[in-house]
């Protein structure tokens, strides 16, 4: 994809926003003109459009709510460009020139089925009371747009003092860090960094009218990554690539965002850093990327592999051809299938994902590599163990695992994680329910126990629905059990 991003100021620039709208949700919705284009899409209305090449294929309105908010709606993506992150990408467009133009607060009215994409952006229900409209229901979220606000752009020839600048900041670091020879105090050259902001690859992170970061982003493939050792890649689907990144220390989240932007171009991301690197480690494998093995810069250098993989969506499910036969038992909408490799590299997406599933599991010590969950899957499948992944019977995707663990004397403990993409859809209220009667047919429990995070409110709230009922809690755990006779 060439992603390119438009604050629509003339009419054509606008007819892509309406063409996006008519074409992504009324028709695809049955919602007339008259619906869709209300009292807000005035000439003062700002939209935000994405297109590939020349093409529209996301778009977003804002406008003013007072107070310092505005709202941020008519959140569209093409049907044929959803999974890619544009999603992500127009709202994130959408915060940046809301914060530029001084606005305090990003406000939302999700869809029911929105709310889990639009909490893992940042925004928090306000309103939990449901709006029921003519053709959705919505829910009323809001987000404290952070100070200073960040934002990318593509660099320009006079940002380049400020770069180099940063890039010295960055040099000094990693030497008092015990990173003395990754850049040194020679790299990047000036004469390289010229070449990536006339070759259109720099972009700048700015904030409070200052370039606080800086990366280079260029598409796949990388002649360095042809050759990998001690593993290998998620995938050899198509990918961009992040190199240089670096910041000027006064602000958080610059790899957070070098990926997100790259996110917008590719659903597959690859970079690599120095083995003494262990601050960029950190933040590449907090932010999704998995270490995959060695790859050699042309000087033969090592450096540490990493990739960042989207989950594989719909058709491409990898048991969606498999005999119905295989599938153990079903609930309404989901499929229980044994733990399979074939699913190891959306295991790897669910787990490395330390912000929506690591932080709420117990014990969960990541980042994974392949080889973890390989060897994880044939120790299940050797122990015959009840543990099953979840996949959603419409479209093959996955949705995530759920197993008994320690089952003695009757009791067995529920473990259960959903991938990040899936939650808040109603998964686990529906497949608790179902998994614990197989217990009690299979095993005979009598007595079921869990343990989660204080924090997991959203859990905690499921696991009551589905019958648990909190009998300890320490600082660190919630305990909770449920008996049979509550079926």
């Amino acid at each position: 994809m060439d992603i390119n991003v438009i604050r629509a100021a003339e009419t054509w620039q606008r007819a892509g926003a309406y063409y996006v709208r008519i074409q992504g949700m009324a028709k695809q919705h049955g919602i007339t003109l008259r619906r869709e284009f209300d009292e807000h899409d005035t000439p003062d209305t700002k939209y935000i459009v994405l297109t590939d090449g020349d093409f529209p294929v996301a778009t977003c309105r804002l406008y003013p709510l007072g107070d310092g908010s505005a709202m941020i709606g008519r959140v569209v993506v093409l049907p044929e460009y959803r999974g890619s992150g544009l999603g992500r990408r127009v709202v994130n467009e959408a915060e940046a020139w809301l914060s530029e133009l001084g606005f305090k607060k990003a406000v939302v009215e999700s869809r029911d089925v929105a709310v889990g994409f639009y909490r893992r952006l940042g925004y928090e229900v306000t309103d939990p009371e449901i709006r029921h409209g003519d053709t959705f229901d919505c829910i009323r979220m809001e987000k404290t747009l952070a100070s200073p606000s960040l934002y990318v752009r593509n660099a320009e020839d006079g940002d380049f003092d400020r770069i180099m600048e940063i890039y010295g900041i960055a040099q000094d670091y990693m030497i008092r860090s015990g990173n003395p020879t990754q850049w040194g105090r020679f790299y990047p050259s000036p004469e390289l960094i010229k070449k990536d902001i006339a070759g259109g690859v720099c972009r700048v992170i700015c904030g409070e009218g200052a370039i606080r970061g800086v990366f280079a982003i260029f598409d796949g493939p990388d002649p360095t990554y042809a050759r990998i050792e001690g593993g290998r890649w998620l995938n050899d689907n198509p990918y961009a690539v992040i190199h240089r990144i670096a910041g000027d220390g006064t602000v958080r989240g610059i790899v957070r965002l070098a990926a997100e932007y790259a996110g917008g171009t590719s659903s597959d991301i690859r970079a690599d850093t120095h083995a003494d690197n262990r601050t960029m480690q950190r933040a590449l494998e907090k932010n999704g990327f998995v270490r995959c093995g060695t790859i050699y810069l042309e000087n033969g250098s090592p450096r540490i592999a990493y990739h960042r993989a989207a989950p594989r969506r719909g058709n491409g499910g990898p048991l969606r051809e498999e005999k119905t036969a295989d599938r153990v038992f079903e609930s309404k909408r989901i499929g229980f299938f044994r733990v399979s490799e074939k699913l190891v590299r959306d295991y790897l997406v669910m787990m490395n994902d330390e912000e929506n599933v690591g932080r709420f599991i117990r014990n969960c010590a990541g980042p994974f590599t392949e080889e973890d969950e390989i060897g994880w899957v044939r120790n299940k499948l050797e122990e015959n163990a009840p543990v099953f992944s979840m996949i959603e019977k419409e479209t093959g995707d996955f949705v995530g695992n759920i197993e008994f663990m320690d089952i003695e004397n009757g009791v067995g403990e529920l473990g259960i994680a959903i991938t990040a993409d899936k939650q808040d859809r109603g998964y686990g209220s529906e497949t608790i329910p179902v998994f614990l009667e197989y217990g009690i047919r299979e095993f005979g429990l009598t007595r079921v126990i869990l343990k989660t995070r204080p924090y997991n409110l959203r859990a905690i709230r499921v696991y009551e629905k589905c019958g648990f009922r909190e009998y300890d809690r320490t600082e660190r755990d919630v305990f909770m059990e449920y008996f049979p006779e509550e079926l």
